[in-house]
């Protein structure tokens, strides 16, 4: 009997622990973060701070942006905006790099990550060849 009991005993463990596993694994997907939704906030850079920025994210991709910022040396504040960007988020982070004007003059790189479901930050720069300008500063956003 003893031999019987030693291996009903093993069995219950391992039926335990594939249960638990089992529990773990569903709670891990219940528990991961979505970053969907639509996000507003405000950039930050020498010179001027609270211009608006704002993104929106579906199924786990940045499907939209506008970032508004100073470039100095052009003296004039710019905004930029595409409604229709398609950058898959890399765990909490999304990363960019996009050409706008004619003769794709200004260059805007914009970096993020979320540090919660409600809150992100981030840098940006950009160049403006048109009047050998630049800026970069960074940003806070959240969603509701």
């Amino acid at each position: 009997m003893h031999h019987r009991d030693t291996e009903s005993t093993e069995i219950c463990l391992l039926r335990v622990l594939c249960v638990s596993v089992v529990i773990l694994m569903f709670a891990g997907v219940l528990c991961a973060q979505s970053h969907d939704g639509d996000w507003t906030g405000a950039t930050v850079q020498t010179g001027t701070s609270g211009r608006p920025l704002g993104f929106s994210v579906r199924n786990s991709v940045l499907t939209a942006y506008s970032i508004e910022f100073l470039l100095p040396q052009c003296t004039i504040y710019v905004a930029l905006a595409n409604t229709n960007a398609n950058v898959p988020l890399s765990g909490n982070q999304f990363s960019l790099t996009e050409q706008f004007g004619a003769g794709n003059r200004i260059t805007l790189n914009l970096a993020g990550s979320f540090s919660s479901g409600t809150q992100a930050s981030g840098t940006f720069s950009v160049t403006d060849t048109s009047c050998n300008g630049s800026a970069s500063g960074t940003f806070t956003a959240s969603a509701p």
